[in-house]
């Protein structure tokens, strides 16, 4: 009866682990993938949407673990329907192979933001250019720059738009269905601007911090840190647009403070305060 039971507990646990994680596709290159076949195969079963390259000098997420020791390269994308698709690159017997799984959810543990100790330029600004002794440029995009400074490290982005984020004088006076719908509109706005801030900042680097770039996204990791309903309603209720406005905040785990901003007109910022 004690072995039924066992049997049985067993086959749940394979039933379940197999219906979280399924294979969707897979390739093999007889020498090795080159770049653009790489990411041709990616955005064919992405639908070009936003691959997030595994760091691994990041937190390893326990719907990884089994793929770690033999991956050479690792890819985590969300799809529309909340699923997730997991693309791995690793040796094959003879060249490469790209697998590419679909998890249902991706089960994560929640660890506080941590800024590495040791950052290594090499690693971390791989696809900038150095400019000058402080200033970085990325190699694809000009308006994309980096200040190391003493005290900070700075991240700023331009890509200007001739029509500037509506900004209501007559908050005060507004009723609260249209004090709602404004406020809502205004969040939807900044995910967006976040979005483009991650893709920008987080996935141009690596080696910054223990954060992967999907755990930015996941509310769990984030809580407490983004601009809120009541934050934007205090600063709408001054009836005076601000310069720009900070959409996360983060004191790190030894002390360096972790923000971004945007102007909602196209300059966007990311600063890493460095503790002392």
């Amino acid at each position: 009866m004690k072995k039924n039971a066992l049997f049985l507990i067993l086959l749940l646990g394979l039933v379940q682990w197999t219906s979280a994680q399924s294979l969707v596709t897979e390739w093999k290159d007889l020498s090795k993938f080159s770049s653009t076949s790489l990411f041709s195969k990616l955005d064919s079963i992405g639908k070009n949407g936003n691959w997030m390259q595994y760091d691994s000098a990041g937190v390893l997420d326990a719907f990884m673990l089994k793929f770690e020791k033999k991956q050479l390269a690792s890819w985590v994308l969300k799809e529309p329907s909340g699923s997730y698709l997991l693309a791995v690159l690793s040796k094959a017997s003879k060249g490469e192979r790209l697998s590419v799984y679909r998890f249902k959810e991706i089960n994560t543990t929640p660890e506080a933001l941590k800024v590495h100790s040791v950052l290594d330029p090499n690693r971390l600004f791989l696809d900038y250019k150095q400019t000058s002794e402080t200033e970085f440029e990325h190699l694809d995009n000009p308006n994309l720059k980096v200040s190391v400074l003493s005290d900070r490290i700075r991240f700023t982005y331009k890509n200007e738009d001739p029509n500037t984020i509506f900004f209501p004088t007559d908050f005060k006076t507004q009723n609260e269905v249209e004090k709602r719908a404004l406020v809502d509109q205004y969040l939807a706005f900044f995910e967006y601007e976040y979005s483009l801030m991650l893709r920008s900042f987080i996935q141009s680097t690596r080696g910054i911090f223990n954060w992967q770039p999907w755990h930015w996204y996941l509310k769990p990791w984030t809580t407490g840190m983004k601009i809120s309903r009541h934050e934007l309603e205090a600063i709408l209720e001054r009836g005076v647009a601000p310069s720009s406005f900070r959409l996360f905040y983060s004191k790190a785990k030894n002390g360096e403070i972790v923000q971004f901003s945007t102007n909602g007109n196209g300059y966007y910022l990311m600063e890493i305060l460095l503790s002392r």
